[in-house]
């Protein structure tokens, strides 16, 4: 009898010896890997992004999520596949996100030099001004670097979803003074 996911996802947390967990590994893999590339496949559109496929897309994952902290994330009182699924789709749209080109609001709405822009840009300026050096730096690395919000999370010693809820927050605090 096969071992549930759960007792696997364990095996990779704990075992001491590398033969443990990478078994452990392949018989999660063995289950879901060809899932885990149909829902890849289907979110990228068999298009290759960045020079990365829907193939890239399942190995990093595996890579990231299961040999790494963010399998302690995973509840095991629900089920795996599910969440797996949920990773892969967030990874792909990421991927799919990082395609876009970056357009400034000036060219979305703008055109620059004129008087409108100049306007908009010190309005920008002040809103930032009211920002902490930290959430304006994370703002920029996010958005002007493009930086990942995983590698901003590995950069601050946390993770992913905590740099998601900053960005949010400082984004509302922005949207609230621009109100007032």
């Amino acid at each position: 009898m096969e071992p549930p996911d759960g007792e696997l996802i364990r095996t990779i947390g704990s075992a001491p010896d590398p033969e443990t967990k990478n078994a452990a590994l392949d018989r999660l893999r063995g289950r879901y890997e060809e899932g885990m590339l149909r829902h890849a496949q289907a979110i990228l559109g068999g298009r290759t992004v960045n020079g990365i496929e829907a193939e890239d897309v399942v190995q990093e994952v595996f890579a990231e999520v299961l040999l790494t902290v963010k399998l302690e994330q995973f509840d095991e009182s629900r089920p795996f596949r599910p969440w797996l699924m949920a990773v892969v789709r967030n990874k792909a749209r990421d991927l799919l996100r990082g395609e876009r080109p970056h357009i400034s609001l000036e060219e979305q709405i703008l055109a620059p030099g004129s008087d409108e822009s100049q306007a908009a840009q010190q309005q920008v300026q002040e809103l930032l001004d009211q920002l902490s050096p930290e959430d304006r730096r994370l703002l920029e690395r996010f958005y002007l670097e493009n930086r990942s919000a995983g590698e901003l999370a590995i950069e601050q010693g946390s993770q992913a979803p905590k740099v998601y809820r900053e960005l949010h927050q400082i984004r509302t605090q922005l949207r609230a003074a621009n109100a007032s």
